[in-house]
Order: C-alpha cells, then sequence, then structure tokens
C-alpha cells in the first residue's frame, strides 16, 4: 500500500515537474495550467496500471485476471479519448503522458519487487511453523 502511495505521488510530482518545463498551453483559451503531459492519461496508466499488476499477481484464474485486464484498459484509453474531446489536451499530450506513465509504472513495478523479494523472506522466517 505505500509502495502505491509513493508511485502515485512520485508520478504527480514529475507530471508537474515535467508541464512546468514544458509551459505548453491548453486547446481552449480560459483552462488552468499547463497541457503537457496529460496528468489524467499519466495517473490514469499509473493507478490502473498498479491494479493491473496486483491483479495478475494474485488471482487464481489467469482467463478473470484477463478480463479485468482488458476492462481496465479500456477505461485507461477512454480516460485519454475524454481529454482530447472535451479539448483539454492535444493528442501528444495524451500520448505523452501515457508513456511517462508507463515508464513511470514500470520504474515503480521494479523497485516494488525488489522491495518484495527482500522483505519477504526475513517476514517468512519470523513466522511461527504451519502458518
Amino acid at each position: 500500500m505505500i509502495s502505491a502511495f509513493l508511485l502515485i505521488l512520485s508520478g504527480d510530482i514529475i507530471n508537474k515537474a515535467v508541464k512546468d518545463a514544458v509551459e505548453r498551453g491548453r486547446p481552449l483559451q480560459g483552462i488552468e495550467g499547463y497541457s503537457f503531459p496529460s496528468g489524467h492519461a499519466m495517473m490514469g496508466i499509473l493507478i490502473y496500471g498498479l491494479i493491473i499488476f496486483f491483479l495478475t499477481k494474485h488471482m487464481n484464474s489467469q482467463k478473470v485476471a484477463k478480463r479485468y485486464q482488458l476492462a481496465i484498459t479500456l477505461i485507461v484509453l477512454l480516460i485519454g479519448v475524454s481529454r482530447i474531446l472535451l479539448r483539454e489536451h492535444f493528442l501528444t499530450d495524451v500520448l505523452a503522458g501515457y508513456s511517462l506513465g508507463i515508464m513511470w509504472l514500470i520504474v515503480g513495478i521494479f523497485f516494488y519487487t525488489l522491495v518484495y523479494a527482500y522483505v519477504r523472506p526475513s517476514a517468512e522466517k519470523e513466522l511461527p511453523k504451519g502458518m
């Protein structure tokens, strides 16, 4: 749970830093904030990507997990489409949000896997036999 919080928090910080560095305006005038990259697209990838990761890791039925993965992927795609249709972002903003989100998700899952591999063996040693 802490790793998910840290991944999303750091992703938001990265998104805002890139927005401030690029300073690209939005398609419609009068909308506050910068456009590039799309925060909704990036956060959608991070949050729903984590859900897909944990579903795949912990569900017994991989067939059911695949159905959830497909539904969640559709949700993420619809988030990006909605940002374009509402004229909050350009297509490149959404694609950059997806790309940045995927890269940061990979980094987050990598570190989660490392920490989990390090912490789990020591936690199993502390458990009484039969648990």
